[in-house]
């Protein structure tokens, strides 16, 4: 949304209002990072396409992929030589081998590739399964950073506004922490979340480094274009840009709390930022309590967490263009009420009306088998090329059998989940290449079955997203 209308939904909110200072503290902090906000995918654009590469950066990247190669050559290998896994079937052992390898590449590469390691993590159904699985059975962390760590970079960002920080993180992430404090003003409880230092540096040399060799992997082996890795690493620099400059993080709290007002969503609790406490290495929000859904929050209300994460990640895309992009367990609590209580904004995703207009029109077409439909809905979103060969990706998508609506709507979740992957696989095979936030929003689609599966797995997704698919004539109507 624009300045202005940013100012005028400020105004008229009674969630806003309810934090004196914060209309005018926002308005002033959107001023400064509105031209920087509205190049974001511009820049993750220029870093995801090969260029000239931090040479220092680059060393320690190929130190760390040579000891890779070195432990599995000379330990893991003779193993599986002598049990037999490699002449089994040797194809699916060296995709394993690779998935392993890029692991342990990233996992010995320090924070910044951590957070890479993080979203394939989440990037279930947009990446090879066998490389998230190899992410997801061995998650790559790092160490959190020491109390006084926090403090100094606290003070420097904020000066002495606050004080008492928990020497326990509440949340933590490799690019940064969250810890429980108090205002020095008047011991107000509040929430801080401070960058680690230099992270952001190492993540701009790492995404220019992966497009490079990303890219030349794709001119020798021509396969590897069809599922468009370079599209991944624009995707990770998209969201890593964001996240690295924690001003976002107070713009995008205030924007999805606004669109959850809109939307009446009694079910979920944002916390305000807390005005003129917003620097790029820290921001304070206030502390809405709760417990950490990370760390198992025990008994709560299963539909009604369900629905507040349906709302703010999908409901919310297509209703009012904006969402969260990253709610993932470290960003979430549960509150004393039952709320689901959301403590990290580092990624939001923002749809104009032509995404929503095609974002809800490829949903509508897919259940109702609208081949025709479908494919007019990725033009909506300039997701289709001029060279593009339309039908022959309308001969695919009518063939395949996972995207057969009475597949869809009896197969229950898995067919449902299949059915989107094997709809992601057809764009990309056809060198369809939507733009960066669909692919966060198709990302989302993935996090909600993941967390139905987390909180409630008797649940089904299709019982879930009921609500929400009563719903789409209606939002359909107010795009027309």
């Amino acid at each position: 949304m624009t300045g202005e209308e940013l100012g005028v939904r400020l105004a008229s909110s009674p969630w806003a209002r309810a934090e004196p200072g914060l209309g005018a503290a926002i308005a002033d902090l959107d001023r400064d990072l509105r031209i920087e906000r509205q190049t974001l995918v511009d820049h993750a654009a220029h870093l995801a396409r090969p260029g000239p590469v931090d040479p220092f950066r680059a060393a320690r990247h190929l130190r760390a992929m040579t000891t890779a190669r070195w432990r599995w050559q000379y330990g893991r290998l003779p193993l599986d030589l002598l049990g037999g896994r490699v002449l089994g079937n040797p194809a699916a052992y060296a995709k394993a081998t690779v998935a392993g390898l890029v692991r342990d590449h990233l996992a010995s590469m320090g924070p910044a590739a951590a957070e890479t390691a993080r979203i394939i993590e989440t990037s279930e159904g947009l990446l090879p399964g066998v490389l998230v699985g190899a992410v997801k059975a061995r998650p790559v962390r790092v160490p959190p950073m020491s109390r006084i760590t926090v403090e100094a970079i606290v003070t420097r960002a904020l000066g002495e506004a606050v004080q008492a920080i928990e020497a326990e993180p509440t949340a933590a992430t490799p690019l940064g922490q969250v810890h429980r404090a108090k205002l020095a003003s008047d011991g107000r409880p509040v929430l801080v979340r401070v960058r680690r230092p230099h992270v952001d540096r190492d993540l701009h040399a790492d995404a220019r480094i992966t497009a490079s060799v990303v890219g030349s992997l794709e001119r020798l082996v021509p396969a590897l274009r069809d599922p468009h890795p370079l599209g991944f690493v624009e995707l990770a620099a998209r969201q890593t840009l964001e996240e690295g400059d924690l001003r976002n993080e107070a713009l995008n709290a205030v924007e999805l709390a606004l669109s959850a007002e809109a939307l009446g969503l009694d079910s979920v609790r944002i916390p305000h930022p807390i005005p003129g406490l917003a620097d790029a290495r820290a921001v304070v929000l206030e502390d809405i309590g709760g417990v950490s859904l990370e760390a198992g929050s025990g008994s709560f209300d299963v539909e009604r967490v369900l629905r507040g994460f349906l709302g703010l990640s999908v409901e919310s895309a297509l209703a009012t263009g904006v969402f969260h992009a990253d709610l993932r367990a470290e960003n979430l609590v549960i509150c004393d009420d039952g709320c689901l209580g959301v403590i990290g904004f580092g990624a939001l995703g923002c749809f104009d009306l032509s995404l929503r207009r095609g974002a809800l029109k490829y949903l509508t077409s897919i259940v109702t088998g609208d081949v025709e439909g479908q494919i007019e809905a990725m033009r909506i979103t300039d997701a289709v090329p001029p060279d593009v060969d339309v039908a022959a990706l309308a001969r695919d998508l009518e063939a395949s059998e996972a995207l057969q609506p009475m597949q869809l709507m009896v197969g229950g979740e898995e067919a449902m989940m299949a059915g989107l992957r094997e709809g992601v696989q057809l764009l990309l095979r056809h060198r369809l290449r939507p733009p960066t936030e669909i692919t966060l929003f198709v990302r989302n689609l993935f996090a909600l079955n993941a967390f139905v599966r987390q909180v409630a797995p008797e649940s089904d997704l299709l019982v879930v997203l009921a609500p929400l698919v009563q719903l789409l004539p209606a939002i359909a109507a107010e795009l027309d």
